[in-house]
């Protein structure tokens, strides 16, 4: 999926759906930071490698 499709996406569920108030409130704070699962554990990483690593496999939020 190209960049713009899931800065879209990730945008809609932000914004629209609110599929996670912790996510939201960052955004109101200008939090610039946000959970990922990176091969089975969980990081904490910047907003600006966020598409990277969504590229690469990496699933938004803690890891399960």
């Amino acid at each position: 999926m190209k960049t713009f499709g899931k800065i879209l996406i990730l945008a809609t569920a932000v914004l629209f759906l609110n599929v996670n108030s912790s996510i939201t409130r960052d955004l109101h704070q200008k939090k610039t930071t946000v959970e990922i699962c990176h091969k089975g554990k969980t990081m904490t990483i910047n907003l600006s490698a966020l598409i990277s690593h969504l590229n690469h496999g990496d699933r938004l939020f803690a890891c399960q």
